[in-house]
């Protein structure tokens, strides 16, 4: 299976879905909750959380690279992508509470 078929549920929930509800949620008046990205965003904006998002990614490419035939690699995934839905509904939360 291809590394992108492999990470879909990362790129979808982790990356994108969280990407585009946090910067909704921040847009309606939501803080960002975790230190190290409320200080990033505040100095550099949502291209911090981007470039964020970029470094994740290419540290699960390095994971992928180094333990893709291992239970680390599956565990990495899922985990990531599991953290991505968890955050989305979060956010989602986050947003509906203020609407």
């Amino acid at each position: 299976m291809s590394f992108l078929k492999q990470i879909w549920p990362v790129l979808a929930f982790y990356v994108l879905g969280d990407l585009l509800t946090t910067i909704i949620a921040m847009e309606m008046g939501a803080p960002e909750l975790n230190p190290f990205l409320a200080s990033g965003i505040s100095l550099y904006g949502y291209p911090f959380l981007i470039l964020y998002k970029l470094v994740v990614l290419a540290v699960l490419i390095l994971v992928y690279r180094s333990c893709r035939s291992t239970s680390w690699w599956k565990i990495s995934r899922y985990s990531l992508g599991a953290l991505g839905l968890v955050l989305c509904c979060n956010n989602v939360s986050v947003i509906g509470g203020a609407l």
